[in-house]
């Protein structure tokens, strides 16, 4: 028996080391990643500063400050998408995606893949370009069409994407395998000049583990398709000896004609004062609150506030109260969350149950945050 119990008792001490020595090395892993990322912000910020000295030093010259502008907001954008991807956020029904943007983000990722004997070509001519759905699935399927497309062409080639508005009828919509009403869609083409797809493989591309690849998995075309569905649409396409067009068909938000007033809620000063220009550059009133209190007496004394942009970590009364304080003063108002993080589970819980709020990441451009606005508000 003591024997037993000293066995016993050697295995749970093996146990528990094996279960720290899995721990440390998990912590090793996240402390390499988070070591990665503060160098790849780090690089950002840096970009960020030497810009602005640059436009500083040459401040009379036109030229020069847009070039650094336009380098200052490249590195913000980068650097939110570099920080975003440590979270997995799921796709939303209240998400909003530019076909446009989507497109031109997957083609400057395609341009560091192919190689030199193939062509990367783009006509976005979508005029109504915003549909719903999430923009970083959708530059998924995307890069996932592109990256197929690259694999059709080992001799070279070309590969053109475009994007287009059209309204569909009834047939078209049956053509499609569309069960949505007839109506305006954004239209995106992915189309390569390769040997095509075989009949044979035609009727079954887009099942689920369905490959003709030898080390593929046959999830590819299944995942865009189910991309292509989560937003109402459809994905088809058409094959013939020579080439393969893949057409995702996507339905387009309605536009709002006239915003109202909206409120900023955030403690950064800095924040609230350029958050406040950038939508007034897209023709937006905006007034500003730096907390929870200033909030709820704005929303009580000025009946023009129609949404609200809230920062999800405010000190205090955190975004979460703030947005029911207002949800109680102004039962109709559209409110986005501004956060770092849209896997934020607070956050999640509440815009999957409420259909006029909806995560926006930081940081945002001012045409980001006027689709987001838009999309909430067209809404009944």
């Amino acid at each position: 028996m003591e024997n037993i119990c000293i066995l016993i008792f050697a295995l749970s001490v093996l146990a528990t080391a094996a279960g720290l020595g899995y721990w440390a090395l998990k912590l090793r892993r996240r402390c390499a990643e988070a070591e990665r990322l503060t160098h790849d912000l780090n690089n950002f910020l840096g970009a960020v500063c030497g810009a602005a000295q640059c436009i500083r030093r040459d401040a009379g010259n036109r030229e020069q400050t847009e070039k650094y502008a336009d380098l200052i907001l490249e590195a913000c954008c980068r650097a939110g998408e570099t920080a975003r991807g440590c979270f997995s956020a799921r796709s939303s029904e209240n998400d909003c995606a530019d076909i446009n943007t989507c497109v031109e983000k997957s083609l400057e990722r395609l341009r560091l893949l192919a190689p030199e004997n193939v062509r990367l070509e783009a006509e976005l001519s979508a005029s109504e370009n915003i549909v719903r759905g999430s923009a970083a699935a959708l530059e998924g399927a995307l890069l996932n069409l592109g990256k197929n497309a690259l694999e059709a062409l080992p001799d070279g080639g070309a590969i053109r994407i475009s994007t287009r508005s059209i309204f569909l009828d009834a047939g078209a919509m049956a053509r499609f395998s569309l069960k949505a009403k007839p109506g305006l869609y954004g239209m995106i083409t992915v189309a390569d000049d390769g040997p095509g797809i075989a009949p044979e493989s035609g009727s079954r591309i887009f099942e689920k583990n369905f490959t003709t690849k030898r080390a593929g998995c046959g999830l590819g075309l299944f995942s865009v398709r189910k991309t292509a569905v989560s937003c109402g649409g459809a994905l088809s396409f058409e094959s013939s000896g020579r080439g393969t067009v893949f057409t995702l068909a996507l339905p387009v938000l309605e536009k709002v004609k006239t915003f109202p007033k909206v409120l900023v809620v955030d403690d950064d000063e800095m924040f609230l004062r350029i958050t406040a220009d950038l939508l007034k550059a897209e023709n937006i009133e905006a007034v500003c609150a730096g907390n929870g209190r200033e909030a709820e007496e704005i929303c009580r004394a000025d009946p023009s506030v129609g949404a609200a942009l809230i920062d999800f970590c405010l000190p205090g009364a955190d975004g979460a109260e703030v947005f029911r304080t207002l949800r109680r003063i102004r039962p109709g108002i559209r409110v986005l969350f501004l956060t770092g993080n849209t896997a934020d589970e607070k956050i999640q819980k509440i815009t999957e149950k409420d259909p006029f709020c909806a995560p926006a990441s930081k940081p945002c451009t001012g045409k980001e945050l006027r689709e987001k606005l838009a999309f909430l508000l067209a809404k009944e």
